[in-house]
This record gives structure tokens, C-alpha cells and sequence, in this order.
């Protein structure tokens, strides 16, 4: 068993009912739910049989310590939490797509708790203790100044204890609005491209490595090839394509690995979607558990067993991917869809 630690803000989210708009569902009733990329990709991990720590920081408050109490129901490791007073959780509000129609998703996250607590709060001696991976994404940074600062400590410190990185690029163009000075795709573009060059594995599409890596498109040399290449210290690039409207969705991934070649590459056809957010942690939580683990001998398997964790997280409402390995397996092979139990 591996142990894992992630480490990034979690929010309430607010969805509307159904399908229903913002403005028909305000005033009125909205589902209230924890989420967010980090917690996700612990709580699966932690479904998947391994010790999952998630590291944040929450208000000292009965909301912030009813979050807590949902990551230990969940089997994820949350002593490591900074409470501070005073201080308030991050919100974000969902408009779910709906065929030809986009979902929408509008953040409350400015001065949050997370937001506002700085890398020097944080047990990293603890936090590190018995770790083997640390995984991280692109939103963490995106925050605030200080979490970015806290994101270049944290892999500082996991690099100095030999402890592996994985890192999901997540762009949100919403995010990154800290700095002023420049606009959030050169921000994204100044720090995405440091924190790159730290990992061991990096997860992403080509928009991520084309514009927050800084990478040409190039048809006479692959993305993925070109970013090996050029950083010595990764050893895996996943590349991630996803097509679709709001009921159905195409997933593709390639895993390309320092020492081996060719790729190998896995797609799902993902039909009656019920809810996309989340889907894309589920893809890393099972990648990056494979890969940790070397629980499969052959790389196709690896990529397969998460394209379909992905598949299957789009069946299920919330963040949260509430899945077991045996269902993945399942669905790997095909033999689950449609099927009841009993």
C-alpha cells in the first residue's frame, strides 16, 4: 500500500436542481456538497485501498470542521488541517450542461481560509512523515499568491525526501487573477512552467502544454515526446482529449513513458452523463495509482483502468467519484453496464 498526500482547497459547492439556470434556482433550493480536485483525487485514492492524506487549511468553525467529518467518512487522512479563525470557506456555485448548452460554474474564493494561510503554518515535517507521492494540480496555485508559494514549498520539501510528485495541470481562466501586473494565462504561464519542471508525472491537455508550458505544435515531434525531452525529471506525460456535449462525452488519454515506447493510449465513449466535475480526478486518482503501485503489467492496462474510473465518475452526482476497484475493473472489461446486482 502506498501513501499518498495531496494537498489544495476544498469548497462547498452549490449546484442547481436538474438542469435548472442560476437564475431559477435563486432564490430557491440548490444541492450543498463539499468539493474540489485535491480532496477528490485523495478520496479515491483512499477508495482504492490506499492511506490518502489531503492537506488544507479551513475556517475554525462548525462548516469548516463539517467538511473534516466528510473527508473522514471517506477514509482520507485530514490531521494535517490548519483551522483559522475568523475566517471563511470557499464556494463555488454549478449550472450543469445540458446538450448543445455549457455548464457554468462561478467561484467565491477570494480570501478564503486556504487562500489566505501561508506555507509557514503548515507541519510539513508531519505532513511528510510517511509519504511516498505527493500530487498536486494546477488550480492550487491559480488561488492566491500564498498558495502558490505553499505549492513551491511543498515540492521543495517532497524533493529534498525523495518522495515522487504528480501534478494534473487544471487550468481555470476564472483563477489566476492574483497578480495584477500580468494576465492569467502569462501568470499560469510563469508558474506552471517552474512547478513543471519538479514532477514526475504530468497530466494534461494540449492547451496545458501548449500554452502553460510553452511547448510549439509541432506535427513532426509529439507534445508528450517534446516535453521529455525537455525536462529530464519527468517520467511520465499523460495527454487528455475530451469531445462532447452535455449528455455525452468522448475520453481519451496516451501515457507516454520515459522508458518505454510506443505510447499506449485507452477511450471511452461515455453516454448519459450525469455529471462531468470530478471526472478528470477520477482519471488521476487511478493513474497515479497504478503507475505508484505497478499494479499492472502492461502500460495499456495502466491507461485503461483509468479512462475507465473516468467513465464511471461521470455516473455519479458530486465531486466525489464513490466507486470501488472491483467496479472498475468491471468496466474495463465490459462487463458491468446495465447489469443490476442482486
Amino acid at each position: 500500500m502506498k501513501s499518498f498526500v495531496t494537498i489544495g482547497e476544498i469548497m462547498g459547492r452549490f449546484c442547481t436542481q436538474g438542469f435548472a439556470r442560476f437564475e431559477q434556482a435563486v432564490p430557491g433550493t440548490m444541492a450543498v456538497t463539499f468539493g474540489g480536485a485535491e480532496a477528490s483525487i485523495a478520496a479515491l485514492l483512499a477508495r482504492l485501498g490506499n492511506s490518502a492524506a489531503f492537506v488544507t487549511a479551513l475556517p475554525n468553525n462548525p462548516i469548516g470542521h463539517a467538511c473534516v467529518t466528510e473527508l473522514r467518512a471517506m477514509n482520507v487522512d485530514s490531521r494535517q488541517t490548519v483551522f483559522v479563525d475568523d475566517s471563511r470557506l470557499g464556494l463555488y456555485f454549478v449550472e450543469q450542461a445540458v446538450g448543445a448548452r455549457a455548464g457554468q460554474v462561478i467561484y467565491d474564493r477570494d480570501r478564503s481560509a486556504f487562500a489566505t494561510t501561508s506555507a509557514d503554518r503548515y507541519d510539513w515535517e508531519a505532513i511528510f512523515a510517511n509519504a511516498d507521492w505527493l500530487v498536486i494540480t494546477g488550480i492550487t496555485p491559480a488561488i492566491s499568491k500564498l498558495a502558490a508559494e505553499m505549492t513551491c514549498e511543498a515540492i521543495g520539501r517532497a524533493k529534498r525526501s525523495g518522495i515522487r510528485i504528480a501534478m494534473d495541470m487544471n487550468f481555470r481562466s476564472k483563477l489566476w487573477r492574483w497578480d495584477p501586473s500580468c494576465s492569467p494565462a502569462e501568470l499560469a504561464f510563469r508558474w506552471m512552467s517552474k512547478l513543471a519542471c519538479e514532477v514526475d508525472v504530468l497530466i494534461g491537455g494540449v492547451d496545458d502544454f501548449v500554452n502553460r508550458l510553452g511547448f510549439p505544435q509541432d506535427e513532426k515531434t509529439a507534445l508528450p515526446t517534446q516535453i521529455l525531452n525537455a525536462y529530464e525529471n519527468v517520467q511520465h506525460v499523460v495527454l487528455t482529449r475530451r469531445s462532447g456535449s452535455g449528455g455525452e462525452q468522448r475520453f481519451s488519454a496516451e501515457l507516454h513513458s520515459r522508458d518505454q515506447d510506443p505510447a499506449v493510449s485507452g477511450t471511452a465513449n461515455i453516454t448519459s452523463v450525469v455529471d462531468r466535475i470530478g471526472t478528470g480526478d477520477a482519471f488521476a486518482a487511478a493513474l497515479i495509482d497504478s503507475l505508484a503501485s505497478d499494479r499492472f503489467s502492461s502500460a495499456i492496462d495502466t491507461i485503461e483502468f483509468a479512462v475507465a474510473a473516468c467513465q464511471l465518475a461521470h455516473t455519479i452526482p458530486g465531486d466525489f467519484s464513490l466507486i470501488e476497484r472491483s467496479e472498475i475493473l468491471e468496466a474495463m472489461a465490459g462487463s458491468s453496464a446495465g447489469r443490476i446486482r442482486r
